[in-house]
């Protein structure tokens, strides 16, 4: 009969191989970097060999204890009771996000804004601040939650003559941490685009206050009906871009016949959802009969929708 196998010499070279081979692998090959944690609750990291630790990034986090606490029960047995959780380290806010959360909570406020078409020389900006020096005298509705200096300012203006006192107002008021935004040679219109308009050359006394989109303005006539091409805004649109149901939006218009254009157009858009007041300067030598009546038409809805018209004259 054959006898067994003797077996315990190869267990043996086995595991005298299994033992070089691991001794190879972790003298000759590179370990990675792990970290594990120890007890007490910290993290040990181990650097992998042949390699250098890229600089260490601080993190602050809040770390919260649940410390169990022994409460007898009524067999006098003991039961462990989970304690509050106890801060141990605040989190620092960082300085980036607490300027988003300031400039999110800012953005969440209403607005007080002015928006001026038929900017002119910046006249009726003098009257909308209340300064001393203003050509005419009008008190321009405000919040009960804000003041004239406080509010958003937005002027257009047609006629090229007055870009430079536009200007001028900007760096003026701007100064003085008012916010001005202003359109130079800008058409208000109905559509954006270019559109033709008629300058006045004859009235520089009342600051060519003849200007308009209308050919037969008496003082274009009186100027040789000269047209030049400008740019021209959707004022509709733009009034629903750039405002919101919850700001107060005061809009003056003073823009030579061009409202009896403007106004059918924005009760046909629905800007009464923005828009709180409207003061409308009326040219009415310049409109057909159907023009006057789609204008009113168009008033007459926007009041309706809860727009105040109350009646205006610049004066000038």
């Amino acid at each position: 009969m054959a006898g067994k196998p003797n077996v315990v010499p190869t267990a043996a070279i086995l595991i005298v191989a299994v033992f070089l081979l691991i001794t190879f692998w972790r003298n000759n090959l590179e370990m990675p970097s792990y970290g594990h944690s120890n007890e007490n609750g910290s993290t040990t990291t181990v650097q992998k060999s042949g390699g250098q630790m890229p600089e260490p990034v601080t993190v602050t986090v809040t770390v919260t204890a649940a410390a169990a606490a022994a409460e007898p029960t009524a067999a006098g047995e003991e039961k462990l009771v989970a304690a509050p959780n106890t801060p141990v380290e605040q989190v620092p806010i960082a300085p980036k996000a607490a300027a988003a959360a300031a400039v999110a909570a800012q953005q969440d406020q209403p607005r007080y804004i002015f928006v001026d078409l038929g900017a002119n020389g910046a006249d009726s900006l003098e009257t909308f601040l209340q300064t001393p020096s203003a050509k005419f005298k009008y008190n321009f509705p405000t919040p009960p939650w804000a003041t004239h200096d406080e509010a958003e300012i937005f002027l257009f203006e047609a006629n090229p003559v007055f870009n430079d006192a536009l200007v001028y107002a900007k760096q003026k008021h701007g100064a003085l941490g008012r916010r001005i935004t202003i359109y130079p040679s800008t058409v208000v219109d109905t559509k954006d685009g270019l559109r033709t308009f008629y300058l006045d050359e004859v009235n520089s006394a009342n600051d060519y206050w003849g200007s308009s989109t209308y050919k037969n303005h008496p003082d274009a006539v009186a100027s040789g009906a000269k047209g030049t091409e400008l740019s021209a805004v959707n004022i509709a649109r733009w009034l629903l871009m750039n405002t919101l149901p919850r700001d107060f939006v005061v809009v003056k218009m003073d823009i030579e016949g061009a409202e009896y254009d403007i106004l059918p157009h924005l009760a046909e858009m629905r800007v009464w959802t923005v828009v709180d007041v409207l003061l409308v300067e009326w040219h009415d030598n310049l409109p057909t009969d159907e023009a006057r009546q789609a204008a009113i038409k168009g008033i007459e809805k926007l009041k309706h929708e809860g727009v105040s018209c109350p009646k205006y004259d610049s004066a000038t």
